[in-house]
């Protein structure tokens, strides 16, 4: 953890620092409160320990000050002596402890101890909830496909380094899972992964979504709010669609990439941060710099190892595994006695091109789940596309065209007949932006 060390006349023990600094955690120190509250617009800290000969009235307004100034900071506050309905009180200004001062090393230990083992079960929860949003099958990086094992001994070389990675691909390979795992393999497994999905926002929010802002900074910015850097800080800052953000954040990203600064929107202060960014795109950013859409010295900052993830229909040796798992899952989600494929759907998924890769054949087996009639899934509990449908000439998928008509083909022939653009990107397995960036690429109306 990244901890502040603030004493003001409490006597807090000499070797605090030395305590915590062995056990592995980074320290650094101010001698008033003011400059403790400087020390945290130049960067975030988890930990505060606030050394004060008193607690009284001015403690509390110091404490709520501290965590406006930062609301992830934890304040626990030393000093020589307090009464239960002051601690009561500092308690609800958002102080998360007391020490007694002089600070003892055993004191400290179990503090840290406490906090680390906090802060591990918060992380779990966040995973946890993330899996439960998703709802997806289980990722199980196992694979027969020799691209796919490349692309995973890659993944496991780069992720011990702090090297930032480009994730390459089409919609729905994969990328996002990527990510997490270069995430989980390294040394900032323990602290936060965030994401960010550059196409989801406006320019202005995207900039507060990412660095911050202050109050006043825009129209609805009624409180101070730290972005989604300052809640990355010390893990893995992923940014999903990278090719999608803003010409005029994209300088900021860059400084950001090479500097380790930013400032929130807003605001002239300049803060630090210490994460590592992981990028991913399913557009070609090389094209991009050429048409004028990307920056190229942020490109070649992003591009210091690109990992691209094949498409599925790449993975012949892995499809069959893969949908597997995926009736295993689904049929114990829905309490359902589904145990495969009968040989005539089965043929129909490996013939099939997925252009929605994982995602797309992810719901489909989740469909064909829900309305198998036995005890394997059959042709008819597939999607139309994958069946005698998908051969018509609305979805010409057996004539010889490029894949760039087969996909504008098979997006039209999707969202003509799915009355909303969110179940048609359902179906497709992209997601709703993608669905919009395409239909807007092809001139689908």
């Amino acid at each position: 953890m990244k901890i502040l060390i603030v004493d003001e006349g409490a006597d807090m023990g000499a070797g605090t620092s030395e305590v915590l600094e062995n056990l592995g955690h980074i320290v650094k120190e101010r001698a008033s409160a003011q400059d403790g509250l400087d020390a945290l617009m130049e960067e975030p800290f988890h930990l505060l320990l606030l050394g004060l000969r008193e607690v009284n009235g001015k403690t509390m307004a110091l404490i709520e000050e501290f965590v406006a100034r930062s609301p992830r900071l934890e304040v626990v506050v030393c000093s020589p002596s307090s009464s239960v309905r002051e601690e009561l009180e500092a308690r609800r200004k958002g102080a998360a402890g007391f020490l007694p001062a002089p600070v003892s090393r055993r004191s400290v230990e179990r503090l840290v101890q406490r906090m680390e083992e906090a802060r591990r079960t918060a992380h779990r929860l966040a995973e946890l909830e993330d899996r439960l949003e998703r709802d997806a099958p289980p990722v199980r990086f196992e694979t027969d496909d020799p691209r796919m094992r490349e692309v995973l001994e890659t993944v496991a070389a780069v992720a011990t380094t702090p090297t930032t990675v480009l994730l390459l691909g089409e919609s729905g390979t994969g990328k996002s899972l990527l990510a997490r795992a270069i995430h989980e393999a390294s040394g900032r497994r323990h602290q936060p992964f965030v994401t960010i999905s550059c196409p989801s926002l406006s320019r202005e929010l995207l900039e507060s979504e990412l660095f911050g802002h202050v109050r006043g900074a825009f129209t609805g910015a009624v409180r101070d709010k730290f972005g989604k850097v300052a809640l990355a800080d010390g893990g893995t800052l992923f940014l999903d669609e990278i090719a999608d953000l803003p010409l005029e954040l994209q300088p900021k990203l860059l400084r950001l990439l090479q500097e380790r600064e930013y400032e929130r929107l807003g605001e002239t202060r300049t803060r630090k941060c210490d994460i590592r960014i992981i990028a991913a795109t399913n557009d070609n950013l090389l094209e991009a710099v050429g048409e004028g859409r990307f920056r190229e010295d942020l490109y070649y900052r992003l591009n210091v190892v690109p990992i691209t993830a094949p498409p599925l229909r790449e993975r012949p040796r892995d499809l069959e595994r893969i949908a597997s798992e995926c009736v295993g899952f689904y049929s114990k989600r829905f309490q359902r006695q589904v145990r495969g494929f009968h040989p005539r759907a089965l043929h129909a998924l490996k013939v099939y091109e997925w252009p929605g890769n994982l995602r797309e054949l992810d719901n489909a087996i989740e469909r064909a789940v829900i309305l198998a009639k036995g005890d394997f899934i059959d042709l008819p509990d597939l999607p139309s596309a994958l069946g005698s449908d998908g051969l018509s000439e609305e979805a010409p998928v057996a004539r010889m065209i490029s894949l760039a008509e087969l996909e504008k083909a098979h997006i039209r022939f999707v969202t003509e007949r799915i009355e909303t653009l969110e179940e048609a990107a359902r179906v497709l397995g992209i997601d709703k932006s993608t669905l919009f960036r395409k239909r807007r690429r092809y001139g689908i109306g």
